[in-house]
């Protein structure tokens, strides 16, 4: 009972005029300026919520959105003078410019608002698995529901899009849609096949396992061209047994003949991650830690290379240093990411930029969709994708409390980079350095000394609380 108080005294409503339309609840820009205090713009292309410096730019074709978070609408309709967008992600929107946990309630067409941090952290849908971290005194529930599956979480709430979808057919279910109530979460799971399911279930951990005819040949789904490639297959070391965290392999991408990124001012991104990269190393080394860098200057270090280094050397975390790119000007912020199948279409088009370095290795033509269902069907980071994403956490957190930039967040993709190192592995996108102004921090020294004071602070504290939950060793 005490437990049930304090979560129903943990939240507010708010009643705000809402539209109901074509099975969708629907708030007017108008409606939404005026309720979170957010500047709302129309254009051509895109519908811009924006709050102080921080801004989601909707495109009107696709109804993808980009800036403080990415994702889809499900449902927009504009004009010059005012537009309606779904009130669930308008409401998720609002959230996280504001730094406000909002939730839509469907069942009584309300915003509620949170007090405290999301007692669900994360959800991760991976092949046949969907594992739901959440705290440990939540008991979620699975249910099948006609041709559909539930997950009810009560009184557990997730922030986070509120609609996720799957690109790639060969995954069981194509869609994943969050609603909220006073009661908490339920997460929809719609199936493009007919699947059972059987749950695994640990403290704070919830794991999904799907099951349909096609999750066995799913394995055996492996493209040739690229395992012939020397540089791309990695042999599988043995599982570390220790549990402390002392070596760490610091991986500065690209290099050599692969410049990664580069400004209108000819600015190079191997250039300002190996500088970034070094001034990790050297404050690691002086907390103790054993750093090796996969290249200490301006060299080509493949893919696969990379990966052999992680695994000779028994790395117990592996981190890849990069600068972000975007075709506009206005995108800014860093961003972490762990190796996963991509949610949405920036992650897919960040890892398809960073990915891009395998034309210098391979001379046959690949299809690129081949290689990603090759990494992401048999790679070693499948057994480190928790820690991996804990790691993300940490570094992203403490980059941003470090620096004061944009926090982009946590993100999920396909890196070949990531793919075979047999530890906990993230790549960091520092920034972009296609902005103007964020490039001119990049090249500072100054700045990049606060990033590797973000990065190494994140670092030590995954370090933490990695040796405190293993226990002794």
């Amino acid at each position: 009972m005490a437990f049930l108080l304090a979560f129903l005294l943990s939240f507010k409503v708010l009643n705000i005029p809402y539209t109901h339309k074509n099975n969708y609840d629907l708030l007017s820009l108008a409606v939404i300026s005026k309720t979170f205090d957010l500047e709302t713009a129309i254009t051509d292309t895109t519908v811009n919520i924006s709050f102080g410096t921080d801004a989601v730019y909707i495109n009107r074709e696709d109804l993808s959105y980009q800036g403080k978070v990415n994702g889809n609408l499900k449902y927009m309709e504009v004009d010059s003078q005012n537009g309606f967008i779904d009130a669930e992600n308008a409401v998720y929107i609002a959230g996280a410019l504001k730094g406000n946990y909002y939730y839509w309630d469907r069942t009584k067409h309300r915003v509620i608002e949170s007090a405290y941090t999301p007692s669900i952290k994360s959800l991760n849908a991976q092949g046949n698995l969907i594992r739901i971290v959440h705290n440990i005194d939540l008991e979620p529930e699975a249910y099948n529901k006609d041709s559909i599956i539930e997950i009810k979480i009560p009184y557990g709430f997730y922030f986070g899009p509120p609609y996720i979808y799957f690109d790639d057919v060969h995954s069981p279910i194509k869609e994943i849609e969050i609603t909220y109530s006073s009661h908490g979460t339920v997460f929809t799971l719609k199936p493009r096949r007919k699947i059972k399911f059987k749950i695994r279930s640990s403290t704070g951990l919830f794991t999904l396992m799907l099951i349909s005819s096609t999750t066995e040949t799913q394995e055996t789904n492996k493209i040739t061209n690229i395992e012939k490639h020397p540089e791309a297959s990695v042999n599988k070391p043995e599982k570390p047994t220790h549990n402390k965290i002392d070596v760490v392999v610091i991986d500065p991408g690209h290099g050599g003949k692969d410049p990664g990124a580069i400004s209108k001012r000819g600015t190079k991104e191997k250039d300002i991650v190996l500088s970034i990269a070094r001034k990790v190393a050297k404050k690691l080394r002086k907390k103790g830690f054993k750093v090796i860098l996969t290249r200490n200057k301006d060299v080509f270090i493949t893919l696969g290379q990379r990966a052999r280094i992680a695994n000779k050397s028994k790395c117990d975390l592996f981190v890849s240093i990069h600068a972000n790119y975007s075709k506009g000007k206005r995108a800014h912020g860093v961003e972490t990411y762990f190796l996963s199948e991509a949610r949405t279409k920036w992650e897919r088009s960040v890892a398809a930029f960073e990915n891009s370095v395998i034309k210098y290795e391979l001379k046959e033509k690949v299809d690129e969709k081949n290689i990603l269902k090759w990494i992401l069907g048999d790679m070693a980071q499948n057994e480190f994708l928790r820690e991996s994403q804990d790691l993300a956490a940490f570094v992203q957190e403490s980059i941003v409390k470090k620096t004061g930039c944009l926090d982009r967040g946590v993100k999920q993709a396909g890196f070949y980079v990531l793919r075979g190192v047999y530890a906990p592995s993230i790549l960091i996108e520092t920034g972009f350095i296609t902005n103007p102004k964020e490039e001119k921090k990049l090249r500072s020294k100054k700045y990049q000394n606060r990033l590797a004071d973000g990065i190494v602070s994140g670092i030590l504290k995954y370090k933490n609380y990695y040796e405190r939950k293993y226990g002794k060793y």
